[in-house]
């Protein structure tokens, strides 16, 4: 609390909806102040299109803010995770022993933050993630934040599955990600799991996990992958099969699916159409702020995944930009800042408007059930 009353005027710039201010800097003005902006993001590995989409929103939005500069420049010192845990351990461990960032951007996959995170918890270094989603990554503590959880995606997809579902089969890829939301989709569904098939992120056969399904009785088929790969798999060997007309796309749910720029031309639109998932309510949250960011970052860059996702790493990277220009230089300030994001004190970002929880989580995104028209 004294650090909060300390820093009261950093932090209603930083949740102002006006420019922030400027501060003052000992740099003399012949060299600029270095600040390193830590990054973990899934570089390789069937995930790379998400991590490509953050760290091309990063890199663009910090060549812009540095060549408004003229006493300080952002460096981001890029680690890819690979969307485990294993290799996010050793990224964050070089970040902070190695390169001794301020902070750090990522993971982006669960399994990332919820690795990297307990030892940026330990250091006291504050990570923020757009898009790790996983209910776990709530139980590190304070010094992880994050935007996107998918307890509150659970809770959507039980409520459609609850009215409309008794009997579901559930098809959970095995990473931290998917059972964490299967997890949370068990907590609040009210009717019956006939059948639980768990597969992993490199399963060649997907022949075996259909024949399974069909020795199933149910009324729903709920599949909870990670990346959209894996999906797109899935949904080629339910077609061969006949399986997609058998069960009716209506009865085949999914999550964060067809979110992709590219899904409908990799499946086909005939095979995409009738498609459900639970999916962020991104039509209730676009912007003017957040479109206009997605026109002029497509004049250099191709968008690998989705554009809607890219509106929470774009809030991400310009709260820590901002804070920086504020005066923000190291974790305990920017954990500060943060902080002083509350529900009397909310922040219109390019998600929308939202505050952060005691969990460190962001309070503001809604979910909905979509159909591929």
């Amino acid at each position: 609390m004294k650090k909060l009353s300390i820093f009261v005027s950093l932090l209603l710039v930083l949740t102002s909806c006006g420019a922030p201010e400027k501060s003052e800097n000992p740099s003399s003005s012949s060299q600029k102040e270095i600040i390193k902006v830590g990054v973990i993001a899934p570089l390789s590995g069937p995930a790379v299109s998400y991590g490509t989409d953050a760290v091309n929103t990063y890199t663009y939005s910090v060549d812009a803010y540095n060549a408004s500069q003229d006493e300080v420049e952002v460096q981001l010192v890029i680690e890819d995770g690979k969307c485990n845990g294993k290799d996010s351990v050793s990224a964050v461990q070089k970040l902070i022993h190695i390169d001794q960032v301020a902070f750090i951007l990522g993971g982006i996959c669960s399994g990332e933050t919820i690795a990297a995170g307990k030892i940026a918890q330990a250091k006291k270094v504050v990570m923020l993630s757009p898009t790790s989603s996983s209910p776990e990554v709530s139980n590190i503590w304070d010094y992880i934040f994050r935007y996107w959880n998918d307890a509150h995606a659970g809770i959507t997809l039980a409520e459609h599955l609850n009215e409309n579902h008794p009997n579901i089969a559930l098809v959970v890829e095995s990473t931290d990600y998917a059972k964490s939301l299967s997890n949370n989709l068990k907590q609040n569904y009210t009717g019956n799991i006939v059948e639980e098939i768990n597969f992993a992120s490199d399963e060649k056969d997907y022949g075996i996990i259909v024949n399974n399904i069909e020795k199933t009785s149910f009324d729903a088929l709920v599949f909870l992958n990670q990346t959209e790969s894996t999906g797109i798999s899935m949904i080629n060997a339910l077609k061969e099969k006949g399986l997609l007309d058998k069960y009716g796309k209506e009865n085949i749910i999914w999550a964060y699916l067809f979110s992709g720029e590219n899904f409908i031309e990799s499946v086909g639109s005939d095979t995409a159409k009738g498609l459900t998932q639970v999916n962020i309510d991104f039509a209730s949250i676009e912007n003017d702020r957040a479109i206009s960011f997605i026109e002029d970052f497509k004049k250099n860059y191709e968008i690998a995944f989705a554009a809607n996702f890219m509106y929470l790493e774009k809030e991400a990277i310009d709260f820590i930009l901002e804070s920086i220009s504020s005066g923000v230089r190291d974790s305990e300030w920017l954990k500060a800042a943060l902080e002083s994001i509350t529900a009397d004190n909310k922040r219109d970002g390019y998600f929308g408007t939202y505050y952060i929880d005691e969990f460190g989580d962001a309070i503001g995104l809604s979910y909905t059930i979509e159909t591929v028209e």
